[in-house]
């Protein structure tokens, strides 16, 4: 099976007087398919890690490769053209923009892609539907609950059909019932193809996952 992600001595430090390892030379693999979750105490380097893979920061060594594509040598604007092709992102708290319906946070992701404005509308619809949300098309995110707000958070990262899809605690501000809705759309996403990597304290959501990493200090503990 092919190695979508490939990790190798990651390390990312923080401050120049005072220093802060928040990741100590993490080395990783994830094929494609697969449905991993990262555990950790909060400042374990879970987060760090996400943003390091979807190029949302820089290492301050080692080497990420996506797709066979080694990240660490791209540039911002390369970076943004690899992340509407190749990666979605779940983010802890929606990041929905307020003024936008769900119909448009959708589409925002598609328009960087720079896709036609019809497959656009297309796709936005067929991924609210895919997520019981047809009905909420013309939402904003304040009249939507926050299992319905991270529905439309999660369709906006299949927007693209990328490959890898990052998660950072998806079921961390939802209650319990709403939290096992997520983790079924979720397992159904990944048993249609998609590798999917998610950063989480909630153990139940963990067990969902084909491997869990365990992260303590910035480092794989397990």
């Amino acid at each position: 099976m092919f190695d979508i992600l490939v990790i190798s001595k990651l390390t990312k430090i923080y401050g120049t007087k005072v220093k802060t390892k928040a990741l100590d030379n993490i080395s990783l693999t994830v094929k494609q398919g697969e449905l991993i979750a990262i555990t950790g105490e909060s400042g374990c380097g879970k987060t760090t890690l996400l943003n390091l893979i979807a190029g949302l920061d820089y290492p301050t060594s080692g080497i990420i490769k996506i797709d066979g594509i080694e990240t660490t040598k791209l540039n911002d604007q390369e970076l943004a053209i690899l992340r509407s092709n190749k990666i979605g992102i779940v983010f802890q708290f929606f990041n929905l923009f307020p003024i936008l319906t769900a119909t448009e946070n959708i589409e925002l992701a598609m328009m960087i892609a720079k896709k036609s404005e019809d497959s656009q509308q297309k796709r936005a619809m067929e991924l609210l539907k895919m997520m019981g949300l047809a009905n909420k098309a013309k939402s904003k995110p304040n009249e939507l609950s926050g299992g319905e707000q991270q529905r439309v958070a999660i369709a906006r990262a299949l927007a693209n059909d990328t490959k890898l899809i990052l998660m950072d605690e998806p079921t961390g501000n939802l209650d319990s019932k709403t939290s096992q809705d997520i983790m079924k759309y979720i397992k159904n996403l990944n048993k249609d193809g998609k590798t999917i990597i998610i950063a989480t304290h909630d153990q139940t959501l963990a067990k969902f996952a084909d491997r869990i990493i365990i992260m303590k200090d910035g480092k794989i503990k397990k």
